[in-house]
């Protein structure tokens, strides 16, 4: 996770960094394959020619990423994951292709519980049966469908009166998507859904009518007043806010309203309000879906590999009293073979000016705005790279085919990049730079 803690360029990682994603993230891609998670102690290799490779890890220990590219050498293998009770044996073909998760894997018990010569005669059988139990297991877990619906109102006509109380509700590692639907009100608390509370709808009654709010500054993570750790998430129809900079008096500091630290979530018509880092974009991939993003400092930023489609940028230069620029982002890309990056595609920046496009927060920072309607809010050399001045050749900045105003590129910066039509092809294609596994498609589209 990237924190900030101050005006200059600092991080603090959460576990080791690995490159695609962090020791903290659930999902791994090594060797163009996809194990999820690794969290057994033991990781063992089948060559194509019978060879067998065992890594140890401690006790209780995950194996990392790291030591599992160390490990992984062979082009065409197998993995066996030892969860503790069992091996699990799946061919990388069908991990590559299928969202498998460890409860999908516990078929495995009392079929392998050591693989040497002995049982060797077990493998095709086991490998090919145990893809047909995965397929029927996730035709329950990932249909999209919910299963389980929690009321919230305040009136104390459902279930529960406060959203955290309705998560809390949920058990731990959720294998189903339950609705927690949040009836019109203004609720103030601050919100949290930890990392095992997988597969939570939250849904509102409009963007409007449905708001989360609370008053907490200076830090740019606990500040926020959705704090979002879960993978496999949705919200649709509500509002997140953060009230500390909108309060008369109050200095401008980090406020940021949502905190997105979690991977496969999307957001549909939801609201995010702040000043200054109003929307964490931390880490994991995200879509958002006709959503309306309000702030003026760095408001929204981080190292998510997200897609903003049909979004509305309202940016608040005057909210910050003091007549400075506006950025509207301030991504964390920090290497070359990172992922990550922020692409805004046919959406509208309004509001109050100036302001630029964004501010590189890491050296690789990237950025793509595509047929976004721009207002003459924008400054006319569109970008700025910060504390990467004479380093901008890293910097991926990119504007395509927008309009308005402020999409005049005479007087841009010299260092925004002309994006090959690879490049921008894949960063426009929803499957090629955030849907790997169609993630998006199994999950659900609305309450029932």
């Amino acid at each position: 996770m990237i924190r900030r803690e101050d005006n200059a360029v600092s991080t603090s990682e959460e576990g080791q960094d690995v490159g695609f994603y962090t020791r903290s993230e659930r999902r791994y891609d090594l060797t163009n394959t996809i194990i999820e998670p690794i969290k057994g102690k033991t990781l063992v290799v089948k060559h194509k020619k019978e060879k067998m490779a065992r890594l140890e890890s401690p006790v209780n220990e995950p194996i990392t990423a790291n030591e599992a590219k160390k490990f992984l050498k062979f082009s065409k293998h197998r993995v066996l994951i030892d969860n503790g009770s069992a091996l699990n044996v799946l061919p990388l073909s069908t991990l590559n292709r299928l969202p498998v998760d460890s409860s999908h894997m516990k078929m495995c018990q009392n079929i392998v519980r050591a693989f040497d010569g002995t049982e060797r005669r077990f493998f095709n059988f086991f490998l090919n049966s145990s893809v047909l139990v995965l397929v029927l297991l996730m035709s329950t877990k990932t249909d999209g469908r919910v299963r389980q619906t929690i009321i919230v109102d305040q009136s104390g006509h459902g279930s529960f009166t406060t959203i955290q109380n309705a998560i809390d509700s949920v058990p731990s590692n959720n294998e189903v998507w339950t609705l927690i639907h949040v009836k019109a009100g203004i609720y103030n608390e601050k919100v949290t859904i930890p990392r095992d509370k997988p597969r939570i709808l939250l849904q509102g009654e409009s963007d409007r009518s449905t708001i989360v709010q609370f008053g907490d500054g200076g830090d740019s993570i606990r500040s926020s007043t959705l704090s979002l750790y879960a993978d496999d998430f949705v919200a649709m129809d509500i509002t997140f806010k953060n009230t500390y900079n909108l309060e008369p008096g109050k200095p401008i500091t980090w406020a940021p309203a949502a905190l997105i630290n979690a991977d496969m979530a999307a957001f549909y018509r939801c609201g995010f309000i702040s000043v200054q880092d109003t929307l964490t974009d931390s880490e994991g991939r995200h879509y958002f879906e006709n959503c309306y993003i309000e702030g003026a400092v760095d408001f929204i930023w981080g190292n998510g590999r997200s897609i903003y489609q049909g979004c509305n940028l309202n940016v608040t230069a005057s909210a910050q009293r003091s007549g400075m620029a506006a950025y509207i982002t301030a991504q964390a890309r920090d290497s070359i073979v990172d992922h990550s990056g922020f692409v805004f595609k046919e959406g509208w920046i309004f509001g109050t000016g100036p302001a630029y496009l964004g501010r590189a927060y890491k050296p690789y920072a990237r950025v793509l705005f595509y047929r976004t309607r721009m207002s003459g809010i924008i400054v006319p050399q569109g970008w700025a790279a910060w504390n990467y001045v004479g380093k901008e050749n890293s910097i991926v900045y990119a504007e395509v085919d927008c309009t308005g105003a402020g999409a005049n590129k005479s007087k841009r910066v010299a260092w925004e990049k002309k994006l090959s039509s690879k490049d921008l092809s894949y960063l426009l294609n929803i499957n090629t730079f955030i849907n790997n596994g169609g993630w998006i498609q199994r999950q659900p589209k609305g309450g029932s």
